[in-house]
């Protein structure tokens, strides 16, 4: 009866731990998307002026006047009086752009508040939305976070999802009768799965250091082999040159 109460309480635990972490990860989300909101930049007036202020000045002064091709700097009175036609002719785009684009401002005042207080509203609505959705997960991330630190049949370092399952399969299976023995349990399996982690992680450095070896003796095997061949052609050289030169002393 008590080992049932024990799982029972135990499977308890371990639902309030998955509901926990899955409202913990969509917390995280709530917050990012509530700051998201947040710093949205409000874009929609200068797109709309994007759109329609430079075709709105074209159409009322033209185009900027260009400046004078550069290849004219070789004629050097003609450079100057382009130059000097240039600077009087920007000057007075400038002057009329700045009127221009007053005119402009003024002729789409309304449509462009419009758009910014719709846009403006948006961003709001955005906001209460994304607030609303972080309220509902954090109410219930801190349910099951209390329901998770107010059980006390383990203590809080055994309080994961992995431990309490196994801890769980040890009573399902007959391993452990009672909640100290499944812990017992555990802890030695724990010491058991990292000692064979570590003879695992001592084999492969062994066998790295084995093979860094053999690659060594490899190498100065090679190294070696190939002192001998050039010791050989030496060799035939030399004696190449001693006949060659005991044929001369004989001529």
């Amino acid at each position: 009866m008590q080992n049932n109460e024990t799982l029972q309480q135990l499977n308890q635990l371990y639902n309030h731990l998955v509901l926990f972490n899955t409202e913990k990860i969509q917390l995280a989300s709530a917050k990012q998307a509530l700051s998201d909101a947040r710093i949205k930049p409000l874009t929609s007036v200068s797109d709309y002026d994007k759109e329609h202020k430079a075709k709105y000045i074209i159409n009322r002064i033209g185009e900027e006047p260009v400046k004078p091709n550069k290849a004219l700097v070789l004629a050097v009175p003609l450079f100057i009086k382009k130059k000097k036609e240039y600077e009087e002719k920007i000057d007075s785009y400038k002057k009329a752009y700045t009127i221009i684009e007053n005119e402009y401002y003024q002729k789409h005042r309304k449509i462009r508040e419009e758009i910014a207080t719709k846009e403006k509203e948006e961003k709001e609505n955005l906001i209460n939305e994304a607030q609303n959705r972080f309220d509902e997960i954090y109410i219930r991330y801190e349910k099951y976070k209390s329901l998770v630190e107010n059980c006390t049949l383990v203590s809080e370092k055994l309080k994961s999802e992995e431990n309490i399952k196994t801890i769980i399969e040890y009573f399902e299976d007959g391993r452990a009768d009672t909640i100290k023995e499944a812990i017992n349990l555990l802890y030695e399996e724990k010491h058991r799965q990292r000692v064979e982690a570590l003879t695992r992680e001592q084999l492969e450095l062994t066998q790295q250091i084995s093979n860094t070896a053999q690659e060594a003796l490899s190498t100065a095997e090679d190294a070696l082999s190939a002192a001998n061949d050039a010791m050989n052609l030496a060799r035939e050289a030399y004696d190449l040159a001693e006949n060659a030169y005991s044929s001369s002393n004989q001529v």
